[in-house]
């Protein structure tokens, strides 16, 4: 079969622009690497989701050192109007003497977007010693369908003890889970109430936790962490609780 000079022009021109297309509709930023005094630091991956910003990286002395509690931070942060983020670091899993493995949730305190251009400051923990890593392109809200986590948008409402409960999303991974949700009565206290989950025999609970200095009025978000290990917890058969502690009344929140 012949092929033309036509096509042998456009077959480059095409797979040049469907690699700058996949480039510019960047909905996860996957393995980057950086060094800072002792520590290189390597981002695995970080995800966009409807509520946060996950990322995953790595901490790893240079000299083969034991690595200490007060490592370098990976800390990013959202350029949209100048904003930060809170950081909810949902498990350390030291993977050697030298290396540790981070998994982070970061929330912006603005909360309308659909992508987000993101810096990285990395930081010594021993000095001020700061280092910017930053991404030229958008990082786009997930569809979470092909993600290394198992994400579920829930959008549910309920009522409990006069509070209207809006559940906003359940992020699963091999052995920790969050669970995420807003009220509109601000005066809801969090320490008032815990999380039971349920799945099989697994059987535990776990403590909500307050998102500090989110930019919206009239709302108050909360999270919870739930960490368990790996192959306790059948994600296709599982039970979330609200319960009050102070009468133990409790309601039926999630299910699947």
């Amino acid at each position: 079969m012949k092929i033309s000079k036509l096509t042998l022009i456009l077959i480059p021109i095409i797979s040049v622009f469907l690699i700058i297309f996949y480039k510019l509709n960047t909905k996860s930023i996957m393995s980057t690497a950086m060094e800072i005094e002792n520590y290189n630091i390597d981002i695995i991956n970080s995800t966009l989701y409807e509520d946060y910003l996950l990322t995953k990286y790595t901490v790893e002395t240079l000299d083969g050192s034991q690595i200490s509690e007060d490592t370098a931070k990976v800390i990013p942060k959202i350029i949209l109007n100048n904003s930060n983020c809170n950081e909810i670091i949902l498990g350390e899993n030291d993977l050697s003497e030298f290396k540790r493995e981070v998994t982070s949730i970061f929330i912006p305190l603005s909360k309308s977007f659909n992508s987000l251009k993101i810096e990285y400051l990395i930081k010594s923990s021993n000095t001020n010693n700061i280092k910017k890593l930053v991404f030229n392109n958008a990082l786009l809200k997930s569809d979470t369908e092909n993600n290394l986590s198992k994400y579920y948008n829930i959008n549910k409402k309920i009522e409990f003890n006069e509070f209207n409960i809006q559940l906003k999303s359940l992020l699963v991974e091999d052995d920790k889970a969050l669970l995420y949700f807003f009220t509109e009565n601000t005066k809801l206290n969090e320490d008032n109430y815990i999380v039971k989950l349920k799945s099989n025999d697994f059987e535990d609970i776990f403590f909500i936790e307050k998102v500090n200095n989110l930019k919206e009025k009239n709302l108050a978000h909360y999270y919870v962490p739930m960490n368990y290990n790996s192959g306790d917890i059948d994600f296709s058969n599982i039970e979330i609780h609200l319960i009050n502690v102070d009468d133990y009344t409790e309601t039926l929140i999630y299910n699947n």
